[in-house]
Order: C-alpha cells, then sequence, then structure tokens
C-alpha cells in the first residue's frame, strides 16, 4: 500500500537525499551550485585543508585532497592498497596514515573482503572498498547533477554507497557485528555480509530496471549454507520467496 499510494513521491525524496545528504544547511540552499559549494566547503576545505593540517599535522594537503577523491571516484570498487599507493605516488605508509585520518573526520569508512565464513577471525584485509560517508558528498565533489539519474551505472554506485552508509550506521557499536563484502576467485561477488551475533545475512544491490541473474549471491547462500539474504533494488515490489527478500532501496533506507 505504501508503495501504491506514496512509491513516486518517496522516490523524489530518495532523489533529493542523494543530492543534499543529511545535512540540514545544505537542504536550506536555493540551487544546487549553492548545494555544491557548501558541500565541498565544509568537508574538503574546512576538514582537508584546515582542520587536519593544523590537528594532525598534514604538511602535503594536495596529496590528502588527492587521496580523498581518488577514494570518491573508486566508490565501491575493490582496492589494493599497495596498488593504489602507486596510482597516486605516496608510500604505502603514508596512504594508511592518511585513509585512517579520513575515517577518523567521518569521511570515507572501509569495507573490508573475505573469502572465509569465519569473518572475525581472518587477519586484517590488504584488499577492501571503500565508501563516503554521504553519498550527497560525492556528488558534489564529482559535480554530478540531477540528470545522473539517468545514469544506470552512476546510480548503481550510489545505491551501494547509501545502503553500505546505512548498514555502518545500523551496527555502528554493535560488539561483534560488522560489515564485509565476499569476493572469491575475481568471478563471485556480493555487495555485502552482514554479521548480527551468530547471523550472517548476504546483501546484493541491483539498480536496473531488469533484475538479472544473481548467480553470486545464490552461490554463496548454497556453499555457506545461508537460508535468508536480501536484494535491494530500484523500484521492483517488495516480494520474500524461498529466504530472498526483494525490496527497493527507498524501503531499505527506511526498514533498516
Amino acid at each position: 500500500e505504501l508503495a501504491m499510494w506514496h512509491g513516486q513521491q518517496l522516490q523524489r525524496h530518495l532523489r533529493r537525499y542523494i543530492l543534499e545528504g543529511g545535512f540540514p544547511r545544505v537542504w536550506q540552499q536555493q540551487d544546487e551550485y549553492s548545494k555544491h559549494r557548501h558541500l565541498i566547503e565544509q568537508h574538503v576545505q574546512k576538514v582537508i585543508r584546515e582542520d587536519l593540517p593544523q590537528i594532525a599535522k598534514v604538511r602535503k594537503v594536495r596529496e590528502l585532497e588527492s587521496l580523498y577523491i581518488s577514494l570518491l571516484d573508486r566508490v565501491g570498487e575493490e582496492t589494493v592498497f599497495n596498488k593504489l599507493a602507486q596510482d597516486i605516488n605516496i608510500s604505502p605508509s603514508i596512504l594508511e596514515k592518511y585513509t585512517d585520518y579520513l575515517q577518523k573526520t567521518f569521511l570515507v569508512f572501509p569495507v573490508e573482503r573475505t573469502k572465509t565464513k569465519n569473518v572475525l577471525r581472518q587477519r586484517r584485509a590488504s584488499r577492501m572498498k571503500f565508501y563516503a560517508m554521504d553519498a550527497a558528498v560525492r556528488v558534489a565533489v564529482l559535480k554530478n547533477r540531477a540528470d545522473v539519474f539517468e545514469n544506470p551505472t552512476e546510480m548503481g554506485i550510489y545505491a551501494e554507497n547509501l545502503v553500505a552508509s546505512d548498514l555502518l550506521r545500523r551496527l555502528s557499536g554493535r560488539v561483534g557485528s560488522g560489515i564485509w563484502y565476499y569476493r572469491e576467485s575475481n568471478r563471485y561477488e556480493v555487495d555485502f555480509i552482514v554479521k548480527e551475533g551468530d547471523s550472517l545475512l548476504p546483501i546484493e544491490v541491483k539498480w536496473r530496471e531488469n533484475i538479472p541473474a544473481v548467480s553470486s549471491l545464490d552461490r554463496l547462500c548454497q556453499k555457506w549454507d545461508l537460508s535468508e539474504s536480501i536484494l535491494v533494488t530500484k523500484d521492483f515490489d517488495l516480494t520474500y520467496q524461498n529466504g530472498r527478500l526483494s525490496i527497493p532501496l527507498w524501503f531499505f533506507l527506511m526498514a533498516f
């Protein structure tokens, strides 16, 4: 009933949330340029160019800013630390220090890779994905406009980022809980593995008009003997079949 009577309105709210994020002062701005400027001033300029140089004694601010923009550009992509250090021409030790600063200032957060069901027992992963704490900051920094909604590839990135940040807030501070992504043999990948207590829940995000076969999700559920999973979609009807909940993104963000 909610989708039937309010689905289009909720989709409009979702679009506004992607463009403006969770910052009340941004909502007060009258046009797109002013919204982007406010986000960039408060994050890139204030945090990276002012706060971190003063507090953390960062001297090469341009390196830090370059790293931040690079991570935003790679949202949802598997990142190998040594390869990233080479790409932006800094040492791995400096890269680790800078990413730690970006995490502590709530600009980005990592999701580590797992290949095993015992996610809490594995060593620290050398491969991970990074996400923006608020997707609207990525919109502003990369100068995306409202027409981003007509780009299914970019919207797939934003949908995945929104799910990641939503799960992070949900699980924050819960002992024994966390988020990983699953990847095996560069062939099988599932966007998120959520651990709460003794349960593991795989989540796949698909922003497409027609949902393709989710073979990696099916394979993982069978391999790990998992009875339930979630498929987050663009606007498909809410369904629950054979242990799989298919749910539109706007509904997922409200429910979780």
